[in-house]
């Protein structure tokens, strides 16, 4: 049975996030590992330092995955639930929990408490992108679940052969039992459609039979945008690098929030 890792802090977004998951496991038969990493707070006065007891919290951190369980059950989610609880840094639990767990997919909030309500990615969601070798889906505030049949795939069509995971591309598609629809913004007139390089050449190779999508537009957000809309998207794919479009959308030195599909996943995939 597959599983499905997914982050929580007890926030609302989190939480939205979790009942996304367990719509789509459910749907797909999978097993939900819910996992919340915390730091004890450590309180300073004057005179002493103070550290939280360590049971107490890890005790209230169980009441409230207990109660994200019921909430998931009585959202329909009939599968598997494992419920772990661990102290320490969450980008370093996640790397033990993937280990010891081997999820094919796991599913975070955009962010989560202690941040404004906006549609930014939090800095534990952007660092897990970065550093996960498993494809990570990122859920935004509003998402509501439902099948997912067209997968829009972004691509600059540069260092192709390098970035896109190509069997991880035609698995999900597989699982998921959906379209492909690659997208192409042309923000500096380059005209990829009729041109043909070698890196579109590449893509079409391997996906011959699958829509390919050339927008023009000054910014690839907004092409980017217009393409989900117009091509009813339910998920967007995309392939991270250090510097790129994820940063450009998500970064946090970019304040833009996302502006028409902010109901849909980001599913990031290393190759």
């Amino acid at each position: 049975m597959s599983t499905i890792l997914v982050t929580t802090d007890f926030s609302e977004l989190s939480e939205n996030a979790a009942v996304y998951a367990a719509g789509l496991g459910q749907d797909k038969d999978c097993r939900l590992v819910l996992l919340h990493a915390y730091i004890l707070p450590v309180s300073v006065t004057p005179s002493s330092i103070n550290v939280v007891s360590d049971n107490d919290f890890h005790t209230a951190a169980m009441e409230n995955m207990d109660k994200l369980e019921t909430r998931l059950q009585n959202a329909g989610f009939r599968g598997e639930i494992r419920k772990i609880v661990k102290e320490g840094v969450l980008l370093e639990v996640m790397l033990e929990t993937v280990q010891a767990e081997e999820p094919f997919l796991i599913v975070m909030a955009t962010t989560g408490k202690g941040k404004f309500e906006t549609l930014l990615i939090g800095s534990n969601t952007f660092n897990a992108i970065q550093e996960m070798h498993v494809p990570v889906m990122v859920v935004p505030k509003d998402a509501v679940y439902k099948p997912i049949k067209r997968i829009g795939v972004s691509c600059d069509f540069k260092h192709v052969k390098e970035t896109v995971p190509n069997g991880l591309v035609k698995s999900f598609a597989s699982f998921f039992k959906a379209e492909l629809h690659f997208v192409n913004v042309d923000s500096g007139n380059q005209q990829y459609a009729m041109d043909a390089p070698a890196e579109y050449r590449d893509i079409k190779s391997e996906f011959p039979n699958e829509a390919m999508h050339f927008i023009k537009s000054k910014e690839i957000t907004e092409g980017i945008d217009m393409f989900i809309r117009d091509v009813q998207i339910d998920c967007l794919m995309m392939f991270p690098r250090k510097h790129g479009l994820l940063t450009q959308i998500f970064g946090e030195s970019n304040t833009r929030k996302i502006a028409l599909h902010t109901h849909i996943p980001v599913l990031a995939i290393h190759k």
